[in-house]
């Protein structure tokens, strides 16, 4: 570890300084990979591949994620730093893997899972170990969530700019007797439809507000945080997403009883609910009514919902051990049920797709993230107040225990094994951890006291110390 030496000669004069240098043990190893690391989270977010013109020849995701684990086997190694493979949930997700390949001869079509359903997950589930082995300061964590809530923010502004300026809609639901609903989607370029839209709405909310929330004297910022989410709310609205509205509600009513004016905040919520509702038209109102009532238009696609995700689970115990294969949902759904559309239940496809082995291994690892918030909360707990960086790391704690249950619920309303989003939360949940229990050892090694150093034995001039040793003893003869 780089540290401040000097070296002083015996007449108490220093001679040699070494100043301090920061290295892979000092928390700070691959400064040039991390910004790769952001801008890999960047291309994978905004989906660059698909929206710039010759860019996706390249292969950006795959290029950018070999460069980086290329550069973890030949530097991070080498440096002692924590791969992520020995954390709880970053052993689970290496035992997901591993199963996913070595129940390939026992799966219904192991071409599509090498050729596609591996690969894909590969390139999202890195996502975990880049955080914990690249993200080991809270200021690169800082940055890292930062460059994520920004890309969903633009993900979800640039469709509602593009509605509110060319009428863009984007996707359609059908509502009986020949009606379509328009749906917002995301914008020409980007793969995530009206459902996947409203998610990332009720993912980024809670950052936003506790990120910003806790910034003391930033007037502005907290105004521009309203602006925003007073865009990003419309657009939900906009997305028809029942599933994404239950979420916004769940992300509400736990900041509003986790705040300290929680009167207050449900009363913003009821107001903002009421004058939304004024804007809706009414085959919004009547869409979002169907979650409650049964005489709407809607009604049915709400009990159509719930009746394919049932028969996805009955369709994932036909091949109950390891299931048809890693990314092979959609395949398995067009040849044995003939039904064109995936599951929108991650825990049935899941099933479908590694059977109640990969299951149990998926809810484990989100268990894993579980237990990760809860000792993180810990941790700040027991930290002091004038750690570094612990008003960001509380904060991003609370954001957390926000985001964490909601999408666990949202998850059997929508697909996604191989999306980055859950492997985005491990390894934020994971790198959370590890500088939190840092937060709290630093504090605990500089609250012990420093022993005084002995004072230093003074000799007289010319004289010597006689050694120790005992006397011999002499017998008196008789």
């Amino acid at each position: 570890m780089a540290t401040n030496a000097s070296v002083t000669s015996v007449e108490g004069q220093v001679t040699t300084t070494a100043a301090a240098t920061a290295n892979s043990r000092d928390g700070k190893p691959g400064e040039f990979i991390f910004y790769v690391l952001l801008a890999h989270l960047a291309v994978t977010m905004l989906t660059l591949g698909s929206r710039i013109p010759g860019f996706g020849i390249i292969r950006p995701t795959l290029t950018f994620v070999a460069l980086i684990w290329g550069w973890w086997f030949w530097v991070g190694m080498r440096t002692e730093l924590d791969s992520g493979f020995h954390s709880p949930w970053g052993r689970r997700l290496a035992i997901l893997a591993i199963v996913s390949i070595l129940s390939l001869p026992f799966t219904m079509f192991p071409g599509s899972v090498l050729r596609e359903g591996f690969p894909t997950f590969f390139r999202v589930a890195s996502f975990v170990y880049f955080c914990m082995f690249l993200c080991t300061t809270w200021r690169r964590l800082r940055l890292f969530v930062w460059v994520w809530v920004g890309c969903q923010v633009f993900r979800v502004l640039q469709p509602v700019v593009m509605h509110v300026t060319m009428g863009y809609w984007g996707d359609s639901a059908y509502m009986g007797e020949g009606d379509f609903l328009n749906r917002l989607a995301g914008a020409p370029g980007d793969v995530v439809n009206p459902n996947g839209l409203g998610f990332i709405v009720a993912s980024v909310l809670p950052f936003i507000h506790y990120l910003v929330m806790s910034q003391r004297r930033q007037w502005l910022l907290k105004l521009a945080y309203l602006a925003i989410l007073a865009g990003m709310l419309y657009g939900l609205v906009l997305t028809g997403s029942r599933s994404a509205m239950l979420a916004l509600a769940i992300d509400g009513l736990m900041i509003a009883w986790r705040s300290k004016h929680r009167i207050l905040v449900m009363s913003l919520i009821g107001i903002t609910v009421m004058i939304s509702v004024n804007y809706m038209s009414a085959d919004l109102i009547d869409r979002y009514a169907s979650l409650v009532s049964d005489n709407t238009r809607n009604a049915s696609t709400r009990e159509g919902r719930v009746k394919g995700s049932i028969e996805d689970f009955r369709f994932g115990l036909t091949r109950p051990v390891f299931g048809y294969g890693l990314g092979t949902s959609h395949e398995a759904n067009w040849n044995m049920k003939h039904d064109r559309y995936i599951s929108h239940d991650m825990y049935a496809e899941t099933l479908i797709e590694l059977g109640l082995v990969g299951l149990g291994i998926l809810i484990s690892y989100l268990a894993s993230i579980v237990g990760a918030v809860r000792e993180a909360r810990k941790f700040m707990a027991r930290a002091p107040p004038t750690a570094e960086g612990y008003e960001f790391l509380s904060a991003l704690t609370s954001a957390l225990r926000v985001w964490v249950p909601m999408a666990l619920i949202f998850f059997f309303a929508q697909y996604g094994l191989r999306e980055p989003d859950w492997y985005l939360m491990g390894g934020i949940a994971g790198a959370l951890y590890m500088l939190s229990k840092k937060a709290v050892e630093s504090a605990a090694t500089a609250a012990q006291p420093v022993p005084a150093p002995s004072p230093p034995v003074r000799r007289g001039v010319g004289r010597t110390l006689r050694p120790l040793t005992s006397r011999p003893t002499f017998k008196r003869s008789t």
